[in-house]
Order: structure tokens, then sequence, then C-alpha cells
């Protein structure tokens, strides 16, 4: 993969719309079908994307092969506005082993230990390194075909702009690619929050300079009348 380097690149993260796994509060496994909300986030999706794309400049859109980012694709219908839009595999969402597939109260009572162990790490009290979920995939295998996704569209080669409609798991993976570059390590890994519905651009116009700019997790999003949707999926 080549060394991560924004250049004149922009990059827009987008998590898709709200599903019916997000209200069971499910974490991981299978998709589902986007909710009533769902599908108006992702309509509104759509028209931020119109408004975002620069018709002078090359620009790229890969999403994830998972029900409710590809739902959301569709209704979005970005190709109105990008020239490349492309599914990938590699964009999948990092497996989570015993626990995928669940509601946090089944896992706390299916695999207390693994639940308790991914409650700490989310709350920031457990390093990524012991996280150690029973099963799940390696985060350098999930860092490796995430990052050779992104680089495929040639972003960190010229100037792109580049949209990613993917889960909360993927986006958070390239946002610590897009910070870390060639650095990245287990250690290093942070965790970002996306709602449903968000569209976040990376700003920076090199990677330290994205580094110190940071993501803008609050660029925009629809909300449900001051409820955040759920994190997981």
């Amino acid at each position: 993969m080549t060394e991560p380097s924004t250049g004149g690149s922009r990059i827009l993260l987008v998590r898709h719309g709200e599903c019916e796994k997000n209200r069971a509060d499910v974490q991981g496994g299978a998709g589902t079908p986007l909710t009533p909300f769902g599908r108006r986030q992702a309509q509104a999706v759509g028209d931020f994307i119109g408004a975002w794309v620069d018709a002078r400049r090359a620009n790229c859109l890969l999403f994830s092969p998972i029900e409710q980012v590809e739902e959301t694709v569709q209704v979005a219908a970005p190709e109105r506005h990008v020239r490349r839009v492309r599914r990938d595999d590699r964009l999948r969402g990092i497996d989570m082993g015993v626990l995928a597939g669940l509601s946090r109260a089944e896992a706390a009572a299916r695999h207390p230990d693994a639940a308790r162990r991914l409650a700490e790490w989310e709350a920031g009290r457990r390093p990524t390194a012991r996280l150690r979920l029973p099963g799940a995939e390696s985060l350098s295998g999930f860092h490796r075909r995430v990052a050779d996704a992104v680089a495929s569209t040639g972003v960190f080669a010229e100037p792109t702009d580049l949209i990613v409609i993917s889960s909360r798991s993927v986006l958070v993976m390239i946002s610590n690619v897009l910070r870390l570059g060639v650095a990245f390590s287990i250690g290093g890994y942070e965790s970002y929050s996306f709602r449903t519905g968000t569209c976040a651009e990376w700003r920076g116009g090199s990677l330290d300079g994205a580094a110190r700019a940071g993501l803008d997790t609050q660029a925009w999003f629809v909300s449900r009348g001051g409820h955040d949707p759920l994190e997981q999926g």
C-alpha cells in the first residue's frame, strides 16, 4: 500500500442509515433492512453528497457489502453525482467473533467475559491490545483489507474526492488509517463516534495535517429529535 498522504484529496465518511439491528442494539453480524427513519436519513445523505461533490474533480464512492449499506446507497442514489460507484467486499465490518449478531443483553448472558471486555474497551478502560474477543478477526487483518480498499481508489496518489459509505467499524478503521498512516499499530488505535446518517469529512492537506485537524464527526447528521441512534452495526 502507498504511504497514506491525502494531498489535495477530500474524504467523506458516511455511516449507513438507521437499520433494524441498530434499534435492537445488536452488534456486528448479518445486515438488516433500514427503518423508515433510516430511509429518510439515506435520502438526506444523497442530497448532502450532491452538495459536497465538486464535479470538476476526480471522484469515487465505495460502499460495503452489507444490507443496510446497500439499501442506503440505493436510496441515496449517489450515481447522480459521482462518476465511479462500486461495492468493495474488503469493506465488510470487522468479525466480532462470539459476540457477532448478539444484542448487548444476549452477549452479557451468553459470553459475559467477552461482553465485559468489550464494554471496558468502549469506555476507554481496556487497551485495544487486550480486547481479545474469542473468534474475532484480528485488528491487523482488518486494517490490511480496509487500507487496501481505500488505497485502490488512488486517493493517496492524486487529488480525488472519495466517499465511503459503510458501517461504524470500517469508518473507525479508515479514520485510524488516515491518522496513523504507516505508523499504524494496535496500541495507537482509537475509536470515533459515528451516528447513523453521519457524513463526516476528513480535513487536512496531508497525513500530518489531517492528524492535527482530526475527523470532523459533527460535520452533518440527521438526528431523531435529540435521540442519538445506537452506535453498533
